[in-house]
């Protein structure tokens, strides 16, 4: 497993997972091995900014305009979120 910067570009791996929204979550189910995983609402907002291949870094700028925050803040805390979805298969690179 390659580690996520942000020149990073990823996707996200619709082919594994069946997902179902529920309020600002989504839970998600891997087809694979039959394991249930649960985004909040900032990890469900990453993830559908992903369905398309998309730098870390152009990820990043979306979520500081949107959440008016500091880049360093932004920065440190989709890396964690994305290192996360990376660990459960759920991101490409």
């Amino acid at each position: 497993m390659s580690k996520i910067t942000v020149n990073t570009t990823i996707k996200r791996n619709d082919e594994r997972f069946v997902s179902t929204q529920i309020d600002d979550e989504l839970v998600m189910m891997d087809i694979q091995n039959g394991n249930y995983i649960k985004l909040n609402k900032m990890a469900n907002i990453i993830w559908e900014q992903i369905k398309e291949p998309l730098s870390v870094n152009q990820l990043i700028k979306y979520l500081e305009t949107r959440f008016l925050v500091n880049e360093d803040q932004c920065q440190n805390e989709t890396l964690s979120c994305l290192d996360r979805m990376n660990e459960h298969n759920l991101i490409w690179t």
